[in-house]
């Protein structure tokens, strides 16, 4: 079943980052730790995951209120693209990502691509620098534009016939990929693969399972030197959720059976 991405403000990603910090922090009771430290890192790691909402959210909204007292459309709808980057990004992290540490990761790539850019466009002068704003404005906007693709194939997959094919075929993760690796004409392992060609054997995948072609523009000029990692672990979290949606749908069959045979007090045997 699809999830539909609520457009939030900031008000209120702020109010859910925390939100969910507090249901994480709660859930501590429930989760049997080894030891005290790795508790703490638990905890160290739910709160980071919600600073580094707020750290963004804070350093987009300055970007915005600097480029305003500028007066310079260019540098603006530069930001303007930045900032739609950047909340639909953390809006698609807590609505979608259930684990704290897939979360946490894809938080710290999205806040080091968004404060190289925004360091990029407080330097920048259109006047004198033409073809960098030309250059600037194009990564800014296809990172916004791959944001809003990837938030749409999040949350409209459904497990099909590739994510069967894949399970009823025993088909290994690591074999997946590599299989991609070769279709693409790519050689070596997948891990000696620079991050623009590991980008490629991802949304490979994406297609074949059905989602449509990539909208990401594969050059330096789009790309920049920081974001790139970021694309990687988005798309790499598309193809695990693509990989493992049949066990999904499956455990979501058996834990929807135990919740009616417990209300109606039967037994259900067979539930494999």
């Amino acid at each position: 079943m699809s999830r539909d991405l609520v457009d939030l403000s900031p008000g209120q990603l702020y109010k859910l980052a925390d939100l969910i910090h507090r249901q994480e922090v709660e859930k501590l009771k429930e989760l049997n730790f080894q030891s005290f430290v790795e508790q703490q890192k638990y905890l160290n790691d739910a709160k980071d995951a919600r600073d580094k909402v707020y750290r963004i959210l804070e350093s987009t909204k300055n970007m915005m209120a600097q480029t305003k007292d500028e007066k310079d459309t260019t540098k603006q709808d530069i930001a303007k693209d930045v900032y739609e980057y950047c909340t639909k990004g953390i809006g698609l992290s807590l609505q979608l990502f259930r684990s704290y540490n897939t979360r946490l990761t894809y938080l710290d790539k999205l806040k080091s691509h968004s404060d190289d850019l925004i360091k990029q466009l407080k330097w920048l002068n259109p006047a004198t620098q033409q073809k960098e704003a030309q250059r600037l404005a194009l990564e800014a906007g296809m990172y916004k534009k791959a944001t809003l693709e990837y938030a749409k194939k999040f949350q409209h997959f459904f497990p099909n016939q590739f994510s069967k094919w894949l399970k009823e075929n025993k088909v290994k993760f690591e074999d997946l990929v590599q299989r991609n690796v070769a279709k693409l004409g790519f050689k070596g392992p997948f891990r000696n693969l620079n991050d623009v060609q590991k980008l490629q054997v991802y949304e490979n995948i994406i297609a074949e399972a059905g989602l449509g072609n990539s909208v990401v523009t594969y050059s330096f000029e789009a790309l920049g030197k920081i974001g790139v990692a970021f694309l990687v672990f988005t798309a790499a979290a598309m193809v695990w959720n693509i990989y493992t949606a049949e066990d999904k749908l499956q455990a979501a069959v058996r834990d929807s059976v135990n919740v009616l045979t417990a209300v109606v007090s039967l037994e259900v045997r067979c539930l494999t």
